[in-house]
């Protein structure tokens, strides 16, 4: 494998920044990371295609899979606070979120600023499902009341269906 990257970081050398280049660049640090062992020339190679294509979808989920691999979890959240940047999909934004948020919740075990990175998934979609039922399970489980109680009703506005919307009704109903 030693061989294999040595010729692929030659080859990138030779050529101007493009795509190309990213994809040599990016299985380089496939190579480095998983075969060689060698997870900051990894990362060397990867922030190579970021510095020519900062927001380039590939080199930033590469980057934030070496951070879960390494367990950098601080590095994992600058990479995919990086990778909501560069995304102009609501769709993907809130999906980059939700994982921030889980790695807030579960890696770090920092639920306010777990709770913080659900609201900014409502901030984009304040019907956001997945956003409302995990707000609702940390501030349930917190024993959060009110907060739970206006994230159910928030739930209730959103939800079309009407067995559900009682469901909810119900729920706050014993909360309160």
């Amino acid at each position: 494998w030693d061989e294999v990257a040595s010729v692929l970081e030659a080859v990138a050398d030779g050529l101007e920044p493009g795509p190309r280049k990213a994809q040599l660049l990016l299985r380089l640090a496939s190579i480095q990371d998983r075969h060689l062992d060698d997870p900051d020339e990894a990362e060397d190679a990867i922030r190579q295609v970021l510095a020519f294509d900062p927001g380039s979808a590939a080199a930033l989920e590469a980057l934030a899979d070496l951070f879960v691999r390494r367990e950098k979890t601080r590095d994992l959240v600058i990479a995919l606070e990086q990778k909501l940047d560069a995304t102009g999909d609501p769709e993907e934004q809130k999906q980059v979120l939700g994982r921030i948020a889980q790695v807030y919740e579960t890696e770090q075990d920092d639920l306010e600023e777990a709770i913080a990175t659900w609201r900014r998934v409502l901030e984009l979609d304040g019907g956001d499902q997945t956003a409302l039922d995990q707000l609702a399970r940390i501030f349930e489980g917190g024993e959060r009341w009110s907060e739970l109680i206006d994230t159910l009703e928030k739930a209730t506005g959103a939800t079309a269906d009407g067995a559900a919307r009682a469901a909810l009704h119900r729920r706050i109903g014993v909360l309160q």
